[in-house]
């Protein structure tokens, strides 16, 4: 709890500077310096992507830094006034190495509500597959600087076409949004709780081990199973969930192949359904399955 805390204060720091940067252009490469040395290389990429909204590996964002500064200071000169970090910024990208094709002027509040938008899923409300993609590389970027463990859940609906069949779609969309509303009541403030496609959902877990993943997991299979299903003043019964679990560094340290475990461990819940599942390597003596 205190390192996601820490690590939370990070990025809103970060995002501070950013805020300074905006006001009050730095006038020399020191000033990225320091900020390196305080936040890690990360922080050139964050600074590009919330000034122009492009995302690229810390070096090339470094670079791309150093020479806003430099061009700034070049027009400044020209035209015989300080033009501003801003200016600069969108002037370098725009005409001098024409990264950026059409700009579009915006207002920062209704450009972080389209981004919010866009990463929302309009039936259950969760975030969706695009947010859940950008928060495992943010896990993967937190275990790599601060070595935090993750873990992930696949989550599926049991009968779920089933169920469908027999009482209609409308009566299927009712139970994705129990179910994502268990998932977001049950559990803590900071997962990420995401639907993932069609049935399936995914939760992200920051610092938590394989054993409090099967624990936090348990919760919600027990949650989900035991919410009564009202639609249209019918009571349609319950659902349940088979939940597949990987771990973050001891599973895999790629997030592709982290979240294909964690469907190889949702595949083997599925072969009696209702049930909780941890990947493991089958060769191992000893399995770990929940």
């Amino acid at each position: 709890m205190q390192l996601m805390a820490k690590q939370n204060s990070i990025l809103q720091t970060i995002e501070a500077e950013v805020f300074n940067i905006k006001k009050q252009a730095p006038k020399h490469n020191d000033y990225l310096v320091k900020l390196e040395k305080k936040y890690g290389n990360e922080v050139y990429s964050k600074i590009i992507y919330q000034l122009t909204r492009i995302q690229v590996p810390p070096r090339i964002a470094q670079q791309h830094l150093i020479n806003v500064i430099s061009h700034m200071q070049a027009l400044s000169k020209a035209v015989g006034r300080d033009i501003g970090f801003c200016v600069a910024c969108y002037d370098y990208f725009i005409n001098v190495i024409k990264y950026i094709k059409n700009p579009v002027l915006i207002e920062e509040w209704q450009l972080k509500e389209k981004e919010n938008s866009a990463d929302k899923d309009e039936l259950t409300g969760l975030f969706n597959r695009r947010y859940f993609n950008q928060q495992m590389h943010q896990e993967s970027e937190k275990f790599r600087r601060f070595g935090s463990p993750f873990s992930l859940l696949m989550i599926d609906i049991d009968h779920f076409k089933r169920f469908n069949d027999t009482n209609g779609h409308q009566a299927g969309d009712e139970v994705l949004k129990i179910v994502a509303d268990v998932l977001t009541r049950i559990g803590r403030a900071y997962d990420k709780v995401t639907r993932y496609g069609g049935e399936e959902f995914a939760v992200i877990l920051p610092l938590t081990t394989r054993k409090d993943a099967a624990n936090a997991a348990e919760r919600l299979r027990t949650a989900i199973e035991k919410q009564r299903i009202l639609f249209a003043g019918k009571d349609l019964g319950h659902v349940t969930v088979s939940i597949g679990i990987a771990t973050c560094p001891i599973d895999s340290l790629d997030k592709t192949m982290l979240v294909q475990r964690a469907d190889q461990a949702l595949y083997v819940a599925k072969r009696t359904r209702n049930a909780v599942v941890a990947y493991c390597d089958y060769n191992r003596r000893n399995p770990e399955i929940y």
